[in-house]
């Protein structure tokens, strides 16, 4: 006869704060990931096909992955992964503003600016370190071309088609009105931290592949964040006021925004590898879904979901990515 194995009951109040983040953190990486909505689409694809495809995931606000649709053959898609045509569309001495380190939120909010051509440069370099056992190539640091507004870029927005139902309220998408395009030129490895947007998000995958990790927003994120920045975007002064009064109730939220300099839309959190000691309402967190989108590919993001994208490195890759948005309402 065998007997039982004994069980030994721990209480959870009679845990002390490291075992229980450790015990939190352990079950948050074992946690699985629910897969983004998927529609598949030909490369033949109407405005209203496309429209059609993100129509559900705006109507319930659930984020949506269109593939194989006509922005997988348009121009960009075909001409975008080369350097020396990027240079040649934009013009070596075209200004744009970069960020330096491994996210917005290192960087102080200091975008600065520089010559297209040298940004050119330094993703050639950046290319060449990654075969290179070079030290002083290895420690490039991260340079990401973000948020940049494409119509400052004319030659290249001539290439991509941005879909219609942002500025085409026939569409029944929203109300049609496109509030902006931005371009997202970087190297792989780098990463746009957890934030969230106030707007509806069209995200347009040109040249490499990322991995967008989406939290849907929650109660407290509609009562204390109203009215949310948007990366280094300005906002009118009253805004700004809103947004002081709300400081103190971002602590009790799981994603902590607003903390530790973050600005109001943005979270500490390292969601690759959080820090449950630190930050252990982020064990409270809602159920994380997942996706990886490709040249071509499209992902709608619904307005206030947290999301938390990296430019990942492949078997293929061109050694940087490139990416176009379209905020919208």
């Amino acid at each position: 006869m065998r007997l039982a194995p004994v069980r030994r009951i721990v209480r959870w109040n009679t845990l002390s704060f490291g075992k229980r983040s450790r015990f939190l953190n352990s079950l948050s990486k074992t946690g699985e990931r629910q897969p983004v909505t998927e529609t598949i689409l030909s490369s033949t694809s109407s405005e209203t096909q496309i429209a059609d495809a993100i129509r559900p995931g705006f109507t319930l606000q659930n984020p949506v992955v269109v593939r194989s649709s006509s922005l997988s053959i348009c121009d960009a898609v075909k001409s975008w992964s080369s350097l020396d045509y990027l240079t040649l569309s934009v013009g070596d001495n075209t200004m744009c503003e970069v960020e330096i380190g491994a996210g917005y939120n290192d960087t102080d909010g200091m975008r600065p600016e520089i010559p297209f051509g040298a940004y050119i440069e330094y993703l050639d370099q950046f290319r060449s370190s990654k075969n290179s056992n070079l030290q002083e190539n290895q420690n490039l640091d991260l340079v990401y071309l973000a948020q940049n507004d494409l119509n400052h870029f004319p030659a290249l927005l001539d290439d991509i088609s941005i879909p219609q139902l942002c500025s085409d309220s026939s569409l029944k998408v929203g109300e049609g009105k496109l509030y902006n395009n931005m371009l997202w030129l970087g190297p792989t490895g780098t990463v746009s931290p957890l934030h969230y947007d106030p707007l509806d998000n069209l995200l347009m995958q040109i040249v490499g592949e990322k991995r967008v990790i989406l939290y849907p927003r929650t109660v407290e994120d509609v009562l204390f964040f109203p009215k949310p920045l948007v990366h280094a975007q300005q906002v009118e002064e009253k805004e700004i006021e809103n947004e002081e009064k709300n400081r103190n109730a971002s602590s009790i939220n799981w994603h902590y925004a607003g903390s530790d300099g973050n600005q109001y839309n943005t979270s500490p959190i390292n969601v690759e590898d959080p820090d449950y000691e630190k930050y252990p309402h982020f064990a409270q967190s809602p159920t994380p879904y997942e996706c990886t989108i490709g040249p071509g590919d499209i992902l709608y993001i619904p307005k206030k979901w947290w999301h938390h994208v990296r430019a990942l490195e492949t078997v293929e890759d061109d050694g940087f990515c490139l990416s176009v948005n379209a905020w919208w309402r």
